[in-house]
């Protein structure tokens, strides 16, 4: 069984996308999940009061008491930590999906799940086709905010008739959805995707960070959609 976490970073717009030009999707392959969750549960007991202090939205705590982490709400200092604590001893993949949202043709926005369902195909397709991913049973989790995008059922048929029926590049596909404070795993995603979201806002902070996570094999794809650049 393999196991995929998804979360997002950005909006899925072209009305909007001189303000919002980028929308990324972060899935994480996780191959420890017990090792990932005492690796992010280590970060957090940590750095707990760092993390506090700096979380003025109170997105990672809620009356004081710790709710998730939140990527977002990190700093670039803990950003980087975070990601060098988590990449450690091959027992996650990351996989993104850059989206551009000004060269996206606007009817494909007129329903969001087509454009959300089809760039996660294409990517998962990329990677079952080159062995990055294997031939497998696989569960796929996603963050229920992303809801607003799919509808319950029509993702896990669309990929089972694409992937599984028609190319026969999996064995099935299962997905299931979480309220993400519910899910470490999909906080480890929620993560992943705020950094490279941030890595293009700000390439020149990231960039290191990035290119180290690339040559270090933890960055296995950056599928660009509708096409790549630099």
């Amino acid at each position: 069984m393999e196991y995929l976490y998804i979360d997002e970073s950005g909006s899925l717009t072209s009305e909007f996308a001189f303000i919002h030009p980028n929308f990324v999707m972060c899935v994480v392959r996780v191959k420890d999940i017990t090792n990932l969750r005492k690796l992010l549960k280590r970060f957090i007991y940590e750095n707990y009061q760092e993390i506090k202090e700096i979380d003025e939205k109170n997105k990672i705590f809620n009356h004081g008491d710790f709710v998730e982490i939140k990527g977002s709400s990190l700093n670039s200092k803990l950003k980087k930590r975070l990601a060098d604590f988590l990449c450690n001893g091959n027992i996650l993949e990351i996989y993104y999906i850059h989206v551009f949202n000004e060269e996206v043709k606007q009817h494909f926005y007129d329903d969001p799940s087509l454009i959300y369902n089809y760039v996660l195909y294409l990517m998962l397709n990329k990677n079952l086709g080159n062995k990055n991913l294997p031939y497998d049973d696989y569960l796929i989790d996603v963050d229920d905010r992303n809801l607003k995008h799919i509808s319950i059922n029509s993702l896990e048929d669309y990929l089972n008739i694409e992937l599984k029926l028609k190319k026969r590049m999996v064995r099935s596909i299962n997905i299931e959805y979480y309220d993400s404070k519910d899910n470490l795993m999909v906080q480890v995603s929620d993560f992943f995707s705020n950094l490279y979201f941030s890595y293009l806002k700000n390439h020149e902070m990231y960039n290191d960070l990035i290119t180290n996570l690339k040559e270090k094999g933890y960055i296995r794809d950056i599928f660009y959609y509708p096409n790549k650049k630099d």
